[in-house]
C-alpha cells in the first residue's frame, strides 16, 4: 500500500490510526529501516 501511486502518506497514516503523520513515519522507520518516502524513491 505504502508504495501505491496516488496515495499521500498522509492518508495511509489516517487509515493506520495514527493521528499525526511524523508519528507514522517514525514508526514506520523504525519497523523498517526506511522511511515512507524512501521506500516509493527505490
Amino acid at each position: 500500500m505504502i508504495i501505491s501511486i496516488g496515495i499521500m502518506t498522509k492518508e495511509i497514516a489516517m487509515k493506520c490510526g495514527y493521528e499525526y503523520v511524523q508519528n507514522f513515519k517514525r514508526a514506520f522507520k523504525k519497523k523498517f529501516g526506511v522511511s515512507p518516502e524512501q521506500l516509493r524513491n527505490e
